[in-house]
């Protein structure tokens, strides 16, 4: 397998402006360190009568999401950037079948996308590394990851950061220095990903 590796189009510091991370509850923390990480997707793409468009399934825990059209179009360069790439986990064949199972689920997200009905799958899938910058936010030493997508700049969600952990669990490379792994053991009400109070 030759994964794909999309270029990273936005840069860390507007992936992680001041104004994002100066929003409660982030404004207290400080972003000590930012590095691009990969994480490895299936991705089907289709072709219709509309300007396209992909399915895409987390080959780390499965989550489904529908690719824009602009990303996937974005996504065609190939980086020469050094990063931490996490592991597949699920194969080409398993992520065919949870789109089968999905794409019913997102009817409303077809629509917005113009689609009346569910397009064909391509033959094949990709295997894509795709890259979102991963920033450690530090403060007290405890560390907390944020994510942002490194084509789009959209920011990653907490679901994201607990997947990221654990896929840095599982590389074989181990987590980065002074990361997620360098935190205390948690407490109470500190699930990593989690907004802190």
């Amino acid at each position: 397998m030759n994964p794909r590796r999309p270029a990273a189009h936005v840069p860390p510091e507007k992936a992680f402006p001041r104004r994002v991370l100066g929003i409660l509850p982030w404004r207290k923390w400080k972003l000590a360190k930012v590095e691009l990480v990969r994480f490895p997707f299936w991705v089907f793409p289709w072709s219709g009568k509309g300007p396209g468009g992909a399915w895409a399934v987390d080959a780390l825990d499965g989550n489904f999401r529908l690719l824009h059209p602009g990303a996937l179009e974005e996504s065609r360069g190939e980086s020469p950037e050094t990063a931490l790439e996490l592991p597949f986990r699920i194969g080409e064949e398993e992520a065919r079948e949870l789109v089968r199972r999905n794409v019913p689920l997102h009817l409303p997200l077809l629509r917005r996308a113009g689609l009346d009905a569910p397009p064909p799958l391509e033959d094949r899938g990709i295997a894509m590394l795709y890259p979102f910058w991963a920033g450690y936010l530090e403060r007290k030493g405890r560390i907390r990851p944020v994510l942002a997508d490194a084509v789009t700049g959209a920011p990653g969600g907490p679901a994201l950061a607990r997947t990221f952990l654990e896929g840095i669990s599982a590389s074989p490379k181990g987590p980065p220095p002074g990361g997620p792994s360098g935190s205390p053991s948690k407490g109470p009400g500190e699930n990593p990903g989690e907004a802190p109070g």
